[in-house]
């Protein structure tokens, strides 16, 4: 089986530079002669003697053929008639080639031409080269070809883009080029015009396009910031880099305005070192990197994947990043907000604690108190009851039980006051008063008109507090008058304790918390239970005020 024929542009190639070869050899010029002939240098006439075709292009190889002063043969077909130095590289390349009259009559036109349009010779042959039928459905690119065939007349080169007809239907987009045929002395004798499909790159370039407009509609949309930066190096050690290309949410997510074109350090002055040296290791080993990273001089945090762009040798890096600095603040802040919750909630746990112990306390003291009732004071009015009774003292043993009578009634009324049942605040303080008065001798002056508190639980929580404070009155103040004074502001209820007796040094509020001091840690704890307040103001020699708020509602 014969080897396929190579294609027509090899074979054209070969024929230019055998025929160039044995024109050098028929003149018996020198290597040195034959480089000023053809204006090339030694070297390339060394080269086109010895065969080596494979380092000449066609259009260097035509350009030393029309140096040549006599016709030569190129072995594609005969050598006669016009244009006979040309024929045969026309008819053996598949690209559109035409000689032309420097007038712009077409002479003659590749056979490949003819192939690929709806097109013969006598339909073009011998007119005008821009009435040909490659350009009449466009008038105004006739006008173009002509002036190019006009241009090329007067020696210039003219080179443009057009789309011809090759069909009634069918257009091809090609890049066209006019030269003129110089002889010897610079006179143009033919123009050469040349056509080349560029519809394959017509399509690239259109996918391009396309992929770039959709590229850049990613680029400019999304909501991370995106740069391109370049490393810039000083005695092979990375110092700086220059931001070559940035979306428009860059300066959002940096705070940097027109960076594009100008480096790091000069855009933030005294940029951390760390910046620099990251980026470049991701310029030199082309391994990703992605990271979370605050800059101090910039007042912001970071989360950034880096990526190299382009050869090692650009040294260019893309950033994706996300300024993060209000997430990151946001986490200090729940973090403190936990730690200081979780502080809340132990302090608490021990006041409730501390609270439950003092409840247990209570209660049992209020049972040691019933016992003690029961034990010295009613048991022994009993039993002298049963004696009185044994000597048939009637008067006396009435006496005593009605002793024994008032005593229950008054531990009754103790345990679970008749006063509580009501919601006036007066009425309950004014019981708390003479109850001082009769067991204390404390003379407690009762300011609370029409002051009322709905909730039970809050006016025994009153009633226990209070007594207790008049009961330090009596006990510690060194005094025998004190004052209560009961009002609503601002949605509380809010009594004052006051006495004008020996006064004490009263504990911070840490120590109500931690215990100490006549008993005000319990009514502290009791207090804020409940969402209330107390306040204790006092001056050793100048008396004591106590102001109790409880939140109630107004009945």
């Amino acid at each position: 089986m014969s080897s396929p024929a190579p294609p027509a542009n090899v074979r054209l190639r070969q024929s230019l530079a055998d025929a160039l070869a044995q024109y050098v050899a028929d003149e018996g010029l020198t290597q040195t002669e034959a480089a000023v002939r053809l204006g090339v240098t030694q070297p390339r006439v060394s080269d086109l003697v010895r065969g080596k075709v494979e380092r000449f292009t066609i259009d260097a190889l035509v350009a030393m053929l029309e140096r040549v002063e006599r016709p030569v043969s190129l072995g594609l077909g005969p050598d006669t008639g016009p244009g006979a130095l040309l024929s045969g590289v026309l008819d053996a390349i598949f690209p559109f080639v035409a000689l032309l009259d420097t007038d712009g009559t077409l002479l003659e036109v590749n056979r490949s031409v003819f192939e690929a349009s709806d097109v013969t010779p006598d339909d073009v042959n011998g007119r005008p080269f821009w009435e040909g039928y490659w350009f009449g459905h466009d008038p105004d690119l006739q006008a173009t070809v002509r002036g190019a065939c006009a241009r090329a007349a007067r020696s210039e080169s003219v080179a443009f883009n057009a789309v011809v007809r090759t069909s009634e239907a069918g257009r091809l987009p090609v890049d066209v080029r006019v030269q003129p045929v110089r002889a010897e002395a610079g006179r143009v004798t033919h123009l050469v015009a040349s056509a080349v499909d560029v519809s394959r790159r017509a399509a690239t370039e259109a996918a391009w396009h396309e992929t770039e407009a959709q590229y850049r509609t990613l680029f400019e949309s999304i909501d991370e910031g995106f740069c391109v930066l370049e490393m810039i190096y000083d005695d092979g050690r990375a110092v700086d880099y220059r931001f070559v290309e940035a979306n428009p949410a860059f300066e959002q997510h940096t705070g940097l305005v027109d960076a594009v074109g100008r480096t790091a350090c000069e855009l933030v002055p005294g940029l951390e070192r760390y910046w620099v040296e990251t980026y470049a290791r991701v310029a030199e080993t082309g391994e990703a990197y992605r990271f979370s990273q605050g800059s101090a001089a910039m007042g912001r945090e970071f989360s950034v994947e880096a990526f190299r762009v382009g050869p090692a040798e650009a040294r260019r890096v893309g950033l994706l990043f996300t300024d993060v600095t209000e997430q990151k603040r946001a986490e200090a802040a729940l973090r403190e907000a936990n730690e200081t919750l979780e502080e809340q909630v132990e302090t608490r746990t021990h006041e409730v604690r501390h609270l439950a112990q003092a409840l247990t306390m209570a209660e049992q003291e209020v049972r040691r108190r019933i016992a003690h009732v029961l034990h010295d004071d009613l048991q022994q009015l009993l039993h002298a009851a049963q004696i009185e009774a044994r000597v048939a003292d009637a008067e006396r043993v009435e006496a005593v039980l009605d002793r024994a009578l008032r005593l229950t009634r008054s531990l009754s009324h103790e345990l679970s006051p008749p006063v509580l049942r009501g919601d006036e605040v007066g009425v309950l303080l004014r019981a708390l008063a003479e109850q001082n008065r009769q067991r204390h001798g404390l003379d407690v002056a009762v300011e609370a008109d029409e002051v009322a508190i709905p909730e039970e639980h809050l006016r025994i929580l009153l009633y226990q507090i209070v007594g207790e404070l008049l009961f330090n009155v009596a006990k510690h103040a060194g005094t025998d008058r004190a004052t209560v004074r009961a009002a609503r502001v601002d949605g509380h209820v809010r009594v004052e304790v006051h006495d004008e007796g020996v006064g004490f040094e009263p504990p911070p509020q840490d120590a109500l918390r931690g215990g100490g001091g006549l008993g005000l840690p319990t009514v502290w704890e009791r207090v804020t239970l409940v969402g209330g307040r107390l306040d204790v103001a006092s001056t050793p020699g100048e008396g004591t005020r106590v102001t109790l708020d409880l939140p109630s509602a107004d009945a």
